[in-house]
């Protein structure tokens, strides 16, 4: 919602794919539970439940794991990464 918010507040448009990959790879602190540390991890985990249980958390957002693994994928470095 924040990066959403910024786009259209820029007039940026966006396309189809780039949503999707928007569910998949950045979370809301608000859309986030223990239930998602594994693709969050621990702190993001932590303040999704801050933020849901009340808690005054800032307005944030977490940047996934699979947007990792989608990165080593799309550019090969992990190639690169296990020949060292």
């Amino acid at each position: 919602m924040i990066i959403n918010n910024f786009l259209k507040k820029n007039s940026i448009r966006i396309s189809r794919d780039f949503k999707k990959y928007m569910k998949e790879f950045i979370k809301s602190f608000k859309n986030i539970s223990k239930k998602d540390v594994n693709s969050v991890g621990g702190k993001g985990a932590s303040l999704g439940e801050m933020a849901k249980a009340g808690f005054p958390v800032p307005p944030g957002f977490v940047v996934t794991a699979a947007s990792f693994e989608e990165f080593l994928r799309r550019t090969d470095i992990n190639v690169e990464i296990r020949a060292r």
